[in-house]
C-alpha cells in the first residue's frame, strides 16, 4: 500500500490505537496522514458544561487547552512518521444543542439528534474537503466505535458516508478496547469481515509507547493513580476548591504507567486489531 489516511476523533486515538501498524507502514514506505476531527476550543466566553470542566481539569492546561494539545499531536505524529492534519471541529463536550444546552453529559451517549442533523453533514463534508475518500489510491483508517464515544459513532457514520466500503480499515480504539465488557458498533461490516490482530515488533511497539507518550496533557487522565483520579473528580465538581486539591502532575510516573499498561495489553490482545474487507489484501503488506 502507498498511501493511506488514518482519520481520528480526537487528538491521540491515532497514537493510541494504531501507532504501531502506522509505523509499520511508514517504514515501509507509505504516505500516511493523520486527520484529526476534533481539534478546536470553545469560543471564549461560553460558559463550559460540567463535562468540559471535568475534561479540562484533567488535562490540566486551562480552558483554552487545544494549541497546547495540537502541538503534542504534531510531536507525536512526527515519531510516526506520518503526516498531522486538523480539521477544527469542536469535540462533544463543548458541543450544544439548537436552544443552547450542553448536548451530552456523558460522551459515552447515543449521538443527539441535533448532532446527527446538523453536525454530521458538515463533519462528512470537512473529511471529503481532506482528501477522505476522494483519492482513488488511499486506504480509509476508521475507528470501529469500541466503547461507544459518540465522537468516535459520528466519526465512523460519516467516514462510511463518503468512502466506498473496500477502502476501509476498522481500528479496534484503545483503551475502550481493553476494558471490560467494552462494546462495538461493528453490527454491519466489520461484523461480518475477520478481526486481524497486527502483532507488533519490539521497535513498533516502542515507537507506540513514545507516541503515546507525546501527549502529556492526556497522561493523567487516561493512565491514571488512584489518588489522580480522585482529585480530578474533586476539581470538577467543585471549582472553587480545584486549585487546593489539583497538583502538579507527575509525568515522569504517568508516562511509566502507561507503558507499562500498553505493553502488557498489548501482549495480551496480540497486537493492535484491525477489521479489513476480506476482498482486499492487507493493507500492511508491501506494495
Amino acid at each position: 500500500m502507498s498511501r493511506a489516511i488514518v482519520v481520528s476523533p480526537h487528538l491521540d486515538d491515532a497514537a493510541l490505537s494504531c501507532g504501531g501498524g502506522i509505523t509499520r507502514l511508514t517504514r515501509a514506505g507509505a504516505s500516511v496522514t493523520v486527520v484529526t476531527i476534533f481539534t478546536a476550543d470553545q469560543p471564549l466566553g461560553e460558559p463550559l458544561s460540567p463535562l468540559a470542566r471535568r475534561s479540562h481539569a484533567s488535562w490540566g492546561v486551562g480552558d483554552q487547552p487545544f494549541a497546547i494539545r495540537r502541538a503534542e499531536d504534531r510531536s507525536a505524529i512526527q515519531l510516526l512518521d506520518a503526516e498531522a492534519a486538523h480539521l477544527g471541529l469542536l469535540d462533544a463536550i463543548y458541543r450544544r444543542s439548537r436552544s443552547g444546552g450542553a448536548l451530552y453529559t456523558d460522551p459515552l451517549a447515543v449521538p443527539a439528534p441535533d448532532d446527527v442533523e446538523g453536525f454530521l453533514p458538515r463533519l462528512a463534508a470537512s473529511l471529503r474537503d481532506r482528501g477522505v475518500g476522494i483519492s482513488p489510491d488511499a486506504v480509509v483508517f476508521c475507528p470501529v466505535g469500541t466503547g461507544g464515544h459518540v465522537d468516535h459513532v459520528l466519526t465512523r457514520r460519516a467516514v462510511e458516508q463518503i468512502t466506498d466500503a473496500e477502502k476501509i480499515v476498522y481500528y479496534d480504539e484503545y483503551p475502550y478496547s481493553s476494558r471490560t465488557g467494552a462494546q462495538r458498533t461493528a453490527a454491519d461490516n466489520p461484523g461480518t469481515w475477520p478481526l486481524c490482530e497486527l502483532p507488533l515488533s519490539a521497535e513498533e511497539l516502542q515507537v507506540r509507547i513514545g507516541a503515546i507518550g507525546s501527549y502529556t496533557s492526556q497522561l493523567r487522565g487516561l493512565f491514571p493513580s488512584t489518588s489522580e483520579r480522585l482529585r480530578e473528580i474533586a476539581s470538577a465538581r467543585i471549582p472553587v476548591v480545584g486549585q487546593w486539591v489539583v497538583r502538579k502532575p507527575d509525568t515522569h510516573a504517568s508516562r511509566a504507567r502507561m507503558a507499562a499498561r500498553v505493553s502488557r495489553d498489548t501482549a495480551s490482545s496480540g497486537g493492535e486489531r484491525y477489521w479489513w474487507s476480506p476482498r482486499r489484501a492487507s493493507p500492511f503488506e508491501r506494495a
